[in-house]
């Protein structure tokens, strides 16, 4: 829920929005992330046998770093292609970043529950 309020507060952001208000929003981002992420691993970790328990935290990791990298150049990329009109570049990256979440989010849940989808 932290997060959905810091989408929709990225999402909307202007021009004259004063930059406390950005980092605000983004601090709730990185709050809600840090909510999530302790038990997202916990789970991870437990889904295998303790002999695995290295090799499944070195492959979370791995693709938690992939997913950061290319996070960081998609984004970086999609920015740059807007210069020097930069707002509208920052909010179509965080639209896309609202549709990856969407996705990433609703394939467990309906692969899991799918009788709540």
């Amino acid at each position: 829920m932290i997060i959905a309020l810091a989408f929709v507060g990225l999402l909307l952001v202007g021009v004259q929005w004063l930059p406390v208000i950005v980092t605000g929003c983004l601090f709730l981002f990185g709050i809600g992330g840090g909510y999530f992420q302790p038990a997202n691993i916990s789970t991870i970790m437990q889904s295998g046998s303790t002999s695995n328990q290295g090799t499944i935290g070195s492959l979370q990791r791995m693709i938690q770093n992939i997913a950061i990298a290319n996070g960081t150049a998609i984004g970086s990329t999609l920015i740059n292609l807007t210069a020097p009109n930069l707002p509208p570049g920052i909010q179509v990256t965080w639209y896309l970043a609202l549709f990856v979440v969407a996705i990433i989010a609703g394939i467990p849940i309906n692969y899991l529950h799918p009788e709540k989808a």
